[in-house]
């Protein structure tokens, strides 16, 4: 065996056999493996040493050729540096989830808020704000692992859940934050132009603080459906509600918003979703609207017809919703069924949270 055996064996193969290893548990979906082009930079090496051995080659062949030969390779370097630059320009700007993040950050420095212990998820916020993330006083990756959150952190500590590492790297749902009670909500922050990160989450970050003992003000309410349901499907007990395609409307809520909250707040309304068949584009949708004096001065709609038929699908929206000048503004909160769609609901729950 030569030297050029031992050369193939030893880098294009060793090369090749990692580039393969890796394509094959990302079509497998072995180890959560998401195909990343970042984790072929640990054989990067292996590649150039290949290449230069495939250069070596083409040299000799136009050895004699030398002018030939200078302007080919300058031409090849420029082209290298060029393809580069241009094929990893994002990497020198912000992506677009850091620049909601740098809202975040801006935001907690102008209240004061970066003061207080950060829980964050995405490793760009001690950056941001410019903390020492090894810091433990000041400063934690991820929440503690336990049935209520809030009991195992101190009061008036900041929670950054990001859509992208919070449900992923992070294990922690949002629902789980939104169902803490000894959580408020302070601010919600979306991109002008929704995007989708991995889970197929829509990307949104949202500041929770640990509130002192005082109640605040707000609602909540559960829909389980286990005393008027149907017991055709349930998502969790023995019964959900059946929406039927005789049924145009559905009411969750009518209620004077000064029995809920009058100051600004933060609605989420989060349950399960059965569709019999694909539901049509806004087919159905999720209705939140204000009224005063027979008049609307609110209203927004969440579409529900992305769902897998045939099977429960999680839902959750949130929404800001301003200060009332009315004292007797009501709000609604319904599914309007507009293309008759047949589903079943079940475990809905619809919290209105008063912002500081």
């Amino acid at each position: 065996m030569n030297q050029r055996f031992y050369f193939l064996l030893l880098i294009p193969a060793a090369y090749l056999l990692y580039v393969a290893a890796h394509s094959y548990v990302w079509w497998k979906g072995i180890g959560n493996s998401l195909g990343l082009i970042r984790v072929i930079g640990a054989v990067t090496p292996l590649a150039a040493v290949t290449a230069l051995f495939g250069f070596d080659v083409v040299s000799d062949i136009l050895s004699k050729y030398r002018k030939i030969m200078a302007v080919v390779s300058a031409l090849l370097l420029l082209w290298i540096v060029y393809a580069g630059v241009t094929t990893h320009r994002n990497g020198f700007h912000r992506s677009r989830p850091q620049q909601i993040l740098s809202e975040v950050c801006n935001y907690l420095k102008n209240s004061g808020m970066d003061k207080n212990k950060i829980y964050y998820f995405s490793s760009y916020i001690p950056y941001r704000l410019g903390i020492d993330p090894y810091n433990n006083q000041r400063f934690s990756w991820g929440v503690p692992h336990t049935p209520k959150l809030s009991d195992a952190i101190p009061d008036g500590s900041i929670i950054i859940w990001d859509a992208h590492f919070g449900p992923n790297e992070g294990r922690t749902p949002l629902d789980k934050l939104l169902d803490d009670n000894g959580l408020q909500i302070v601010d919600i922050f979306r991109p002008e132009v929704p995007f989708k990160v991995l889970g197929g989450y829509d990307y949104a970050v949202y500041i929770f603080q640990k509130k002192k003992s005082q109640k605040a003000k707000g609602l909540s309410l559960v829909y389980n459906f286990e005393k008027e349901g149907s017991a055709a499907h349930a998502f969790s007990g023995r019964k959900s509600y059946q929406l039927t395609a005789h049924q145009l409307y559905f009411n969750l809520l009518v209620k004077n918003i000064r029995d809920c909250c009058p100051d600004s707040s933060i609605l989420t309304i989060s349950g399960e979703i059965y569709p019999q068949k694909q539901p049509s584009s806004n087919g159905l949708l999720l209705v939140i609207s204000r009224e005063k004096g027979g008049i609307t001065t609110f209203y927004r709609t969440f579409s529900l017809s992305k769902g897998t038929p045939g099977q429960w699908n999680h839902f959750i929206f949130s929404l800001k919703l301003p200060q009332t000048t009315h004292p007797k503004e009501i709000l609604k909160v319904y599914f309007w069924n507009r293309k008759r769609a047949e589903c079943w609901l079940d475990d809905i729950h619809l919290k209105v949270t008063e912002i500081n």
